[in-house]
């Protein structure tokens, strides 16, 4: 009898523990998808600070979740999209190193061409567009790639290069003619902008088109000159000296925003065009960071 009862109680012992297991098993796989669903939800939100510490957190009790780089995709898309440069390319350039031919990756590339064309490192957005059109990619992606490296092209203002590459992607020939006409547009010369400040002061400026910036520095340097002459006429040549030492720095200058006026007014021509490129209905990039559903 206290055989019978014994295995009664052994039975019953060996029974609440595998129920205890079975729940803390589950627990940990529900715990698993709230965090990465709740880590999603909250990166949707705009709150990517805290998606970003549940990605962590689904890391640190989970590592096996990231064996596929999706854990990696996530914090990376995650830090990109608060422009977080160092951080992102870390994490998404380990997916494509990784896992170069997975899903994950071309997402990745896709993030990292995004966020290296916000911080205006054009050349690198190129390197990571190319990359991914040559992997097998959804028309969608592929569409989207193609726009980010056309407006890599007309951010460089190399419109002949933006107009040869917009028309091999088969999109209408109207708009690559359109794109070629910023090889034409009427630009002005930093040398002859500063030759001009250098003879006339202000003259560079007034070139430019900046006529109150040309007026201001032709009245300085009048202003200055015409002192340091009356001074040095009164015989006061201590501040005569102090006078044309000021002057030369106010001339040098002069000149040297003569130059700049000339190089900011063409890239306001240059901006003028893209704006009028975009009222033409070319496609501008989606910059957009998403979170993509891995197969």
């Amino acid at each position: 009898m206290k055989i019978i009862f014994g295995k009664i109680i052994i039975i019953i012992f060996l029974s609440m523990t595998l129920t205890l297991t079975i729940s803390m098993h589950s627990n940990t796989w529900a715990q698993k998808d709230n965090y990465i669903a709740f880590g999603d939800y909250l990166f949707k939100q705009q709150e990517y600070d805290r998606s970003i510490s549940e990605y962590y957190r689904e890391l640190y009790n989970s590592p096996l979740s990231n064996h596929d780089g999706s854990m990696d995709l996530r914090l990376g898309i995650a830090h990109a999209a608060k422009l977080d440069v160092e951080t992102a390319q870390f994490f998404l350039t380990q997916v494509v190193e990784q896992y170069p031919k997975s899903y994950a990756a071309k997402w990745a590339l896709l993030s990292l061409s995004k966020l290296y064309f916000q911080k205006r490192h054009y050349y690198l957005s190129m390197q990571k567009i190319d990359r991914l059109l040559n992997l097998d990619i959804d028309d969608e992606t592929k569409k989207e790639a193609e726009a980010i490296k056309t407006w890599n092209y007309l951010r460089e203002y190399d419109f002949l290069e933006a107009a040869n590459w917009y028309k091999s992607t088969g999109d209408t020939d109207e708009l690559s003619i359109k794109i070629k006409k910023g090889c034409h547009l009427k630009q002005k010369s930093p040398l002859l902008g500063g030759t001009l400040s250098a003879i006339f002061p202000g003259a560079g400026h007034c070139y430019s088109g900046m006529w109150q910036d040309g007026l201001f520095s032709f009245i300085l340097n009048f202003s200055f000159t015409y002192a340091a002459y009356q001074s040095f006429n009164h015989n006061n040549y201590a501040t005569g000296w102090i006078l044309t030492f000021f002057e030369l720095s106010w001339y040098t200058g002069n000149i040297y925003t003569g130059i700049g006026s000339a190089h900011k007014a063409n890239r306001k021509t240059r901006e003028k065009f893209l704006d009028w490129l975009i009222r033409q209905n070319l496609q501008k990039p989606n910059l957009n960071y998403e979170l993509p559903e891995i197969p």
